[in-house]
């Protein structure tokens, strides 16, 4: 999805700096080990769907992948307006827009659009009116959170409302407020989003749809990737191997406690504190993920795990097709049968599906939405790298 801007981190300017020197270095910046942890949000994202209900606390924790992206957005667009904001004095507001227009819009309109039609084409996967415009509107978490999943292959793409919402109002805060006012607005994101979960729990909602769609629970994910970003305030924690690897078991460790204890993907409604605490734990393991790979020697970054971040929106938006084509294919083969959680069929599932969907965005990407991602470079002002 691209779920996480294109736009990367680079290091930041020290106070002392002659203006001159600072100017140059906020113009531009691009960390690629922040493309290859957009790949592993996708990744985790593909074998919740791919293995769903076969390994049920291998498959939450890959959900939160979906929490890791807009953890990654978060900063990464923070990180981006503060720098806009250093260089010119403002946030331009329009030209914010006119990004996210050109970034996420193209591929999000075109495949709902052959949705809808490949719905009225095959009567099984017929999409309600209300459901098509929730998502033109940019609220389809509200329509999944109450009505549920339709049969589509779009459905997840309700996360993309969350994101355009909450990016409503985060260029006007950045423009207008102080970091330190930033700081605090932003954090009383995460007591709204812990009251939002008790109250929602207490309503009788339940934490696997109506609690995990909802906007104000997983806005805390936002504020949790903002905070972090406004703390580092660009600069990059030089961290040695160990605790980096070190980081990442921690935040497994959290992650796989939240999936096992905290009912955060329960079926029924039961007491909220403890998918509460739960929206914690992700939080904190999103922050170990990023902390564990910022800052990694570009030269031991493999290339293809970076392009693969690089075109992950279009990962995200293609997997659940390529999954489905996938498992139509095997199950004309002879003996693959999906019925029965088939060993064979699992493996050969995850993987023609991973490879249906690298083919798929891979020309999405090349032959479709690079010719926005050119136009969207007229209206940046902290360059990144190129489409």
């Amino acid at each position: 999805m691209e779920i996480a801007s294109s736009l990367q981190l680079s290091y930041a300017v020290s106070e002392d700096l002659p203006s001159t020197s600072r100017m140059q270095r906020v113009q531009r910046f691009y960390r690629p080990e922040l493309d290859m942890l957009r790949f592993f949000a996708f990744l985790a994202v593909f074998v919740h769907h791919g293995i769903y209900n076969v390994f049920p606390i291998l498959s939450i924790c890959g959900g939160f992948g979906l929490c890791f992206f807009f953890f990654l957005s978060a900063f990464l667009i923070t990180e981006l307006l503060q720098r806009e904001l250093e260089l010119t004095g403002t946030v331009a507001i329009r030209d914010f827009y006119i990004r996210r227009v050109l970034r996420i819009w193209p591929l999000y309109f075109g495949v709902l659009l052959c949705s809808v039609l490949f719905g009225l084409a095959f009567s099984s996967y017929h999409l309600p009116t209300l459901f098509v415009l929730s998502y033109i509107f940019m609220l389809g978490n509200l329509y999944i959170g109450h009505f549920g999943f339709p049969t589509t292959f779009i459905g997840y793409l309700w996360s993309i409302s969350i994101e355009e919402q909450f990016y409503l109002l985060w260029p006007f805060l950045n423009r207008k407020l102080t970091r330190r006012a930033l700081t605090l607005t932003v954090g009383t994101l995460v007591p709204i989003g812990s009251v939002t979960v008790l109250c929602l729990a207490w309503m009788g909602e339940t934490p696997a749809q109506g609690i995990w769609t909802n906007s104000l629970v997983q806005i805390q994910i936002f504020a949790f990737g903002a905070l972090t970003g406004l703390a580092l305030n660009g600069t990059v924690p030089k961290l040695m191997l160990r605790w980096r690897l070190i980081l990442i078991v921690i935040g497994c460790a959290l992650w796989g406690a939240v999936a096992a204890l905290s009912g955060i993907d329960a079926r029924t409604a039961h007491s909220g504190w403890g998918p509460m605490v739960g929206y914690w734990g992700v939080g904190a393991g999103c922050l170990c993920f990023l902390l564990s790979a910022l800052g990694v020697d570009q030269k031991l970054l493999p290339s293809g795990l970076v392009y693969l971040g690089k075109i992950s929106y279009g990962l995200y938006v293609f997997h659940q097709v390529s999954l489905e084509l996938a498992s139509n294919l095997l199950n004309r083969i002879e003996g693959m049968d999906s019925s029965g959680h088939h060993t064979v069929f699992g493996v050969a599932h995850l993987a023609l599906g991973m490879l249906f969907t690298v083919i798929i965005s891979a020309i999405s990407y090349r032959y479709f939405e690079k010719t926005f991602l050119r136009w969207k470079d007229k209206f940046t002002v902290v360059r990144s790298r190129l489409a």
